[in-house]
């Protein structure tokens, strides 16, 4: 595996995340906040595919269930560039595998947990923001949101 390691990691990223880590041992409540919260099915994209499905059955313009259609395909086509790019570009660890000294690892992760994949970018980023793309933009011609 290549080991990538920008200067901005080292100046921005890991001052911040060692910063926050600080607080995984000495407050158990955010632990559990933050493990109930990662686990909830809407923020995974339930919301979304809610908001696609009423924008669908909303409009019953032909063009607008094709643009949506065509969203739909250029958010996949999104995920299917990420995973390549994934694939290609030198590896970006994840804090969880890049040992860093101060870094704690959380109670209850497993540290081999995607371990040996890629984590920028992030396929789950590219297919989210590719479908709040499509669904404002189809809100906006709607009138649902202001443009």
């Amino acid at each position: 595996m290549v080991r990538y390691e920008p200067v901005l990691a080292t100046a921005f990223d890991w001052p911040i995340l060692l910063k926050l880590n600080q607080q995984v041992s000495r407050v158990a409540f955010l632990n559990h906040s933050i493990d109930v919260i990662s686990n909830q099915p809407i923020l995974t994209g339930y919301l979304l595919i809610g908001l696609l499905w009423y924008i669908w059955f909303e409009s019953n313009s032909k063009t607008t269930k094709a643009e949506l259609l065509l969203g739909l395909a250029a958010a996949i086509a999104a995920v299917i560039l990420s995973r390549l790019l994934q694939l290609m570009l030198p590896t970006h660890l994840r804090p969880l595998h890049d040992p860093m000294p101060g870094f704690n690892v959380p109670p209850g992760i497993d540290i081999t947990t995607l371990n040996g994949w890629n984590s920028f970018p992030s396929d789950h980023a590219c297919f989210f923001f590719g479908l709040v793309t499509v669904i404002w933009r189809r809100s906006q011609v709607l009138g649902l949101v202001a443009p």
